[in-house]
């Protein structure tokens, strides 16, 4: 397959390249059980990180942006309602709430 367009010379892009980039830019949310969730963690449990490595190394280079500030700190506590950045996906941090267990007799 030619990597470029033969009559404009641009590259040509899969149809599921486009996909991918569209998947990236769209706001999720993300539930959590605790009070909170370490920032480190939640990037890797989203499917942000492929590691808590990598996760950490993003953290570091100021990469990650939390209600709109950079943040710095590998286990800053990420509770309900905020929203956390990183290359352009955004999640929103929601605790379900529990819900009372009945016993049947």
């Amino acid at each position: 397959m030619n990597s470029e367009n033969e009559n404009s010379g641009t590259p040509v892009v899969p149809d599921h390249a486009f996909m991918l980039k569209l998947e990236r830019t769209m706001a999720d949310t993300f539930e959590i059980s605790a009070d909170y969730i370490p920032l480190n963690k939640l990037l890797k449990a989203a499917g942000l990180c492929q590691s808590g490595g990598t996760a950490k190394f993003a953290i570091e280079s100021g990469a990650v942006q939390v209600d709109g500030k950079v943040e710095y700190r590998k286990r800053c506590k990420i509770r309900n309602g905020q929203k956390v950045e990183f290359e352009g996906t955004s999640i929103e941090v929601i605790q379900f709430e529990k819900r009372g267990h009945q016993v049947c007799s």
